[in-house]
């Protein structure tokens, strides 16, 4: 996967993550505020190859690390685990 596609796809991602934090601010402020969210989904497995890997270079650099997977559930659309620092 190039650079620009997964930009592309973190981006549309993001957007959707950002607007599911704005509306259940509770499901984020048990992590740090200068925690990193990476991306993961249930479907695109390219994607969440890429995305570990960007992961593991936050962790190695000892930074905290939220990973957030989008799921089909629409009662539970994200589920967030903390990694590292």
């Amino acid at each position: 996967m190039t650079k620009k596609i997964q930009a592309g796809k973190n981006i549309v991602l993001s957007g959707e993550l950002a607007s599911f934090i704005l509306e259940n601010p509770d499901t984020v402020n048990k992590f740090p505020a200068s925690a990193t969210f990476v991306i993961f989904t249930e479907t695109d497995i390219k994607l969440n190859k890429v995305n570990k890997e960007l992961l593991n270079t936050l962790v190695e650099e000892g930074k905290p690390v939220v990973k957030a997977k989008k799921t089909s559930n629409e009662e539970n659309q994200w589920v967030f685990t903390p990694i590292g620092a």
